[in-house]
């Protein structure tokens, strides 16, 4: 259950990556839970019904999640990333390479995937604060801010 406090954090999250609209490094944001899933905290977006969750901690193979981000995040959509405590070094620099250069950039098979993030979608990854604990990147800080914890 999230409360009043907690909804306007991220309401306050969401706000500050919305208007931060400039070309070139895309701040991404962070939302550490205690059991809350992407549902209800999407359901606290001021734009709930145009977000999108792509849930990257089921284990499936890691180019399918970032081919799903990439369609959505070109479509200048709001998605909420969801990471488990073995984030897939493939995600990792995608992650890197927006919060570096606002670009994605990977081979697959024969085709190169490249997208130049849209300023106006916003990208937050939500991760449970147990598997932050043991997450496989222990700099995962270096490329997200803000960070609100539930």
């Amino acid at each position: 259950m999230i409360n009043k406090k907690q909804k306007q954090d991220i309401n306050n999250l969401y706000q500050f990556l919305s208007k931060n609209l400039a070309p070139g490094p895309k701040t991404i944001g962070l939302i550490v839970t205690s059991g809350q899933s992407p549902r209800a905290v999407t359901d606290c977006l001021p734009v709930a019904n145009q977000a999108v969750i792509v849930d990257a901690s089921s284990g499936e193979v890691a180019e399918n999640y970032l081919r799903e981000l990439k369609d959505h995040l070109s479509l200048s959509k709001t998605v909420i990333l969801q990471i488990g405590s073995n984030l897939e070094p493939a995600i990792y620099n995608q992650l890197s390479n927006i919060a570096n250069s606002g670009r994605m950039d990977w081979n697959e098979a024969d085709e190169k995937m490249y997208l130049e993030v849209p300023e106006e979608s916003v990208l937050i990854l939500q991760i449970d604060n147990d598997d932050l604990k043991n997450l496989n990147y222990d700099n995962l800080h270096d490329l997200v801010s803000p960070v609100v914890r539930l």
